[in-house]
């Protein structure tokens, strides 16, 4: 990447989203707060229309444009560059004290034009990617990934890391999140195949997801991408959900997300066929995620994209539930992946149902090889 960060559009490498109709009588009221915040502010100042409202602008006349969420850079101590790609810049780093995660980009999107005239009193546009840091700054979740804060399109931005390199960025945003240690779920299970694995840590991680998931859907927001690569686990065996940027924003084209052959494998029928879709395409994903805590495999691993997304759709192929999984395990994970998206529980409900397993006993879960899990069709 070099000394500058590649292009990106809004939708696509970082910033994907899903379409979600629940989330138009939301945007309304968004709208509606905004408006309202603009005309008090002209209200002060004695401004009549919008057009005088603009030009004089909102902080000479007392209403500030600094966002809740927004940073101070000169306070971020860059310590160490983790990854880099044409997308973005990845530091560990420190912010009042806190270990964090920052990532470095350029953010392009089509700002939303809203009606706007001097008779309804509305701002002219809107930035849906504004609207995403400011959903996910108010989440709070211990399985949640906390934003800590943000900064978009800062004109001019001197960058001192810890390597005494200085650099002059321009134009670009930041995204500072906390620091968790530990590893993805996909790198633990992939790692811990062949282990014991105690029934209470399944459940335990299961609990995890769950509880994140109910808290995105009582909130109205989905996360749409739920998948081990988007999930961290530290050594304590805390789940947590990474990767919300990816929710409760719309995208037009259904191919961003369907064209990745890991993430089609947890995509709900629905949404291979670019059909309107809901939350409860996350109960779907929480399925297939189940089946591999317990399984510690990967589902459809002999199959190619096209094969699979054939296979899910058409076919109802699922991950085969081997027979020594306790029944009421086995139900779980048959009901959250039904084809019948209406027939799949809520969050709330997966969560009681996992709460009421017995396992005090600590089972063991080992499996004598690499075969025993496969697939089937319904």
């Amino acid at each position: 990447m070099g000394h500058e960060i590649t292009e990106i559009d809004e939708g696509e490498g970082c910033w994907r989203a899903i379409k979600k109709k629940d989330l138009e009588k939301m945007d309304e009221q968004l709208d509606l707060l905004w408006a309202m915040r603009d005309l008090k502010g002209r209200e002060k100042m004695g401004v009549s229309n919008q057009r005088e409202w603009e030009l004089k602008g909102r902080e000479k006349v007392g209403v500030s444009n600094q966002q809740e969420w927004e940073i101070n850079l000169n306070e971020i101590i860059f310590k160490e560059l983790l990854d880099k790609d044409t997308c973005a810049e990845v530091y560990k780093g420190v912010y009042n004290s806190q270990d964090v995660i920052v990532t470095v980009f350029e953010r392009r999107e089509k700002v939303q034009k809203l009606p706007s005239s001097e008779e309804n009193n509305l701002p002219a546009c809107r930035s849906p990617f504004r609207e995403k840091v400011s959903f996910w700054y108010k989440i709070d979740h211990p399985n949640i990934l906390k934003l800590i804060g943000a900064k978009i399109d800062e004109p001019e931005f001197t960058l001192r890391a810890d390597n005494e390199e200085v650099r002059l960025l321009r134009n670009l945003s930041y995204l500072v999140v906390e620091y968790r240690c530990g590893d993805t779920l996909r790198s633990f299970l992939s790692k811990n195949r062949e282990k014991k694995l105690d029934f209470t840590i399944v459940i335990q991680l299961a609990l995890h997801l769950a509880r994140g998931l109910a808290y995105l859907h009582s909130r109205q927001l989905v996360h749409g991408n739920v998948k081990p690569e988007n999930l961290l686990l530290d050594r304590n065996f805390k789940l947590t959900i990474t990767e919300f940027e990816t929710s409760n924003m719309a995208i037009s084209n259904h191919q961003e997300l369907a064209g990745d052959r890991q993430t089609i494998t947890y995509m709900a029928p629905e949404v291979i066929d670019s059909k309107p879709y809901d939350r409860k395409c996350d109960v779907y994903s929480f399925g297939i995620c189940l089946w591999e805590i317990y399984c510690r495999d990967v589902p459809y691993p002999d199959l190619s994209f096209s094969e699979l997304s054939l296979a899910i759709f058409d076919q109802n192929l699922r991950p085969e539930i081997p027979k020594h999984c306790p029944k009421a395990l086995a139900n779980v994970m048959q009901q959250c992946w039904d084809t019948d998206a209406s027939k799949r529980p809520e969050m709330e409900q997966v969560v009681l149902m996992l709460e009421a397993l017995d396992t005090p006993k600590g089972k063991k879960i080992k499996f004598p090889d690499a075969q025993s899990c496969f697939c089937f069709r319904k």
